[in-house]
């Protein structure tokens, strides 16, 4: 991101974002892959483990994850997965540490046209999704997404390859498609 790393060129819609938003230059990882994202966002659960929290012997140990507490103030939670229902363990995790509405692949309404050939759903069809359905959320919610292109093989669409030219990391040219991506999310999502 830029705007945390002077001279970054891959973010240009984050780094305006960020000028407008709260951001925290103090901030650390609990968790190191993907799997270990979700514990760690929802329930604090940081990666001490061998394996990751999903996949532990602890999985089923009660643990209630922030959309408990909110959904105990009256808050609709939702999490949107573009990849297979049950990937990554995201749906049972979010289950047994509160309620929540998943909505992954299998509940996506063009999962053939806009899959991306390994993952799921391309971001920004899935962001265009995601949008429309926050439109349908009844207040006060709170709702997630987690997008795919930051995934090896870190592929984009096709129609983007002349767009975004990466720089020396292979993730840097999926990092420019999800800035792009993100940013007709806002677009969108502010009307």
């Amino acid at each position: 991101i830029g705007f945390m790393n002077q001279g970054s060129r891959f973010t240009p819609f984050l780094d305006s974002l960020s000028k407008q938003s709260v951001t925290f230059s103090n901030a650390y990882s609990s968790g190191t892959t993907s799997m270990e994202s979700i514990p760690a966002i929802f329930a604090s659960v940081p990666s001490l483990l061998e394996v990751p929290f999903i996949n532990s012997n602890f999985q089923n140990n009660t643990l209630h994850g922030i959309h408990y507490y909110l959904s105990k103030k009256g808050y609709d939670c939702s999490f949107y997965y573009g990849a297979a229902n049950g990937s990554m363990g995201f749906d049972n995790f979010l289950k047994i540490t509160g309620p929540i509405s998943y909505t992954g692949l299998n509940e996506y309404p063009s999962k053939v046209s806009d899959h991306d050939g390994s993952w799921g759903i391309w971001d920004e069809p899935y962001l265009q999704y995601f949008a429309d359905e926050l439109g349908k959320r009844k207040g006060p919610f709170f709702s997630t997404v987690f997008t795919l292109t930051s995934h090896d093989p870190y592929k984009i669409p096709e129609k983007y390859k002349k767009d975004f030219k990466g720089g020396p990391l292979p993730i840097h040219r999926s990092v420019q498609y999800t800035d792009y991506a993100l940013s007709q999310f806002f677009r969108k999502a502010k009307q």
